[in-house]
């Protein structure tokens, strides 16, 4: 018989901790897949309940707990809007992807994961963007049967994911190339790209070979070198700029970035760190870039326990905040694009525009 679940009030100093304010229903190890269980039975019904459920669960003050930088014009936190769909008014509506890492978690009924699906599942997104560290503890393909396709797996259909550290904790991630199947390696490589209206999308594997002159980097010329869109955006797990990483970030994409850069891409987005960042545009060095500059956000609120704030951060970071798990939702227009971090309460804790390059 399955415990009956508790909903602590989190102080701050839990918080600080790393805790989450939503992990609320634990179980013991013998009951966490017949909690799984009923999960596969009630989805995807249960998950519209549980986001309501989580947001009776998290902290009271969770309108104001974004650090931003007073300097950015888009670092203000909105309000929340009425609806997080996406514009239907016209026949063919602009393309609305949700993206997020960190993702799945089986050692609890009601984790961070379920909110988020059920906040893609009222976005109704044209893609799901999985930043890799999909299923914890160690991708384990059991484990992504029992926990993230209970969950996000609901969107398995939309889901153009990347691969993260813990993913390829299995060996070869053969359990995350397994779960996604050919959506995972398109076309026989764990790196792939993609249009999407207007846009075009790349998806690259940090976990790999991805230095200079490697098989990756070499495919990413010339991938970058052949598409004829005007707005770009690449994402994959390790984020090159990162105000929790005690070196400022990764430098082992560097590359990604110089090859990004010089050809005029406009996004790139990152999980990893379990919080939330947005970085005005820069370069590769990370020099504030207004006119050429590639915005990088840092999304690991997908569901894995959230990550203490730093106690400094980059020069160029606008917002950050690890109060609430979410997605980032961004409208891909024709010649620019908007975005939202999206909590699970369903506000808007971060939002702005930008036009492409």
């Amino acid at each position: 018989m399955i415990g009956v679940p508790t909903c602590p009030i989190l102080t701050s100093a839990t918080r600080e901790r790393g805790q989450s304010p939503y992990l609320c229903w634990k179980f013991p190890l013998r009951h966490r897949l017949d909690a799984r269980h009923v999960m596969r039975l009630a989805c995807p019904a249960l998950i519209s309940l549980i986001a309501l459920l989580g947001a009776a669960c998290s902290s009271p003050d969770r309108a104001s707990n974004f650090t931003t930088s007073a300097s950015s014009p888009n670092s203000t936190v909105r309000p929340a809007l009425p609806t997080t769909q996406g514009d239907t008014s016209s026949s063919k509506p602009d393309p609305v992807i949700t993206a997020a890492g960190d993702i799945a978690r089986f050692d609890c009924l009601y984790c961070g994961d379920l909110a988020t699906a059920a906040l893609i599942q009222q976005i109704k997104p044209t893609a799901v963007l999985a930043l890799g560290d999909t299923q914890y503890p160690a991708g384990a393909l059991k484990d992504f049967q029992t926990g993230y396709a209970h969950t996000w797996g609901l969107f398995k259909q939309k889901t153009k994911p990347v691969p993260g550290d813990h993913d390829y904790l299995t060996p070869g991630a053969a359990g995350y190339f397994r779960y996604f199947g050919r959506a995972a390696k398109p076309k026989g490589m764990s790196y792939y790209s993609y249009d999407l209206g207007t846009w075009h999308l790349i998806a690259l594997d940090s976990n790999i070979d991805r230095g200079p002159g490697s098989a990756q980097e070499r495919w990413l010329e010339a991938d970058l070198a052949a598409t004829r869109k005007r707005c770009i955006l690449a994402y994959w797990h390790f984020p090159r700029f990162s105000s929790r990483s005690r070196r400022g970030g990764d430098t082992s994409v560097a590359g990604f970035w110089a090859d990004l850069y010089a050809a005029g891409t406009d996004v790139v987005l990152n999980g990893h760190w379990h919080l939330y960042e947005r970085f005005a545009p820069q370069t590769p060095a990370g020099v504030s870039d207004p006119r050429r500059g590639i915005r990088q956000f840092v999304v690991g609120t997908g569901g894995g326990a959230l990550h203490r704030l730093p106690t400094s951060r980059l020069a160029n970071s606008e917002i950050i905040s690890n109060k609430t798990y979410g997605v980032l939702k961004m409208n891909l227009h024709a010649d620019s694009y908007t975005w939202q971090f999206v909590a699970v309460d369903g506000s808007v804790k971060d939002s702005g525009s930008q036009a492409c390059h």
